[in-house]
């Protein structure tokens, strides 16, 4: 997670650098830019949808075992 983090705060700030003049076009840095933070931000969530999935996975086994033991 930290590592996507990090990606995503590099690429922000190479965005910010890489433009001294302020321009009206969208160049073909912009795009390659904002595609590459596209991708990070869908890998943040994914790595979040997979931690939710792992989480009500293991507390639906937590219930099933509770139950066997309360019977």
């Amino acid at each position: 997670m930290g590592l996507l983090v990090t990606s995503y705060l590099v690429l922000t700030n190479m965005g910010t650098s890489a433009k001294p003049f302020k321009t009206q076009v969208f160049t073909a840095l912009d795009a390659w830019l904002y595609t590459c933070k596209l991708m990070v931000i869908g890998a943040i969530m994914e790595y979040g949808w997979i931690l939710k999935m792992k989480n009500s996975s293991a507390s639906t086994k937590n219930k099933t075992v509770q139950k066997k033991i309360v019977r």
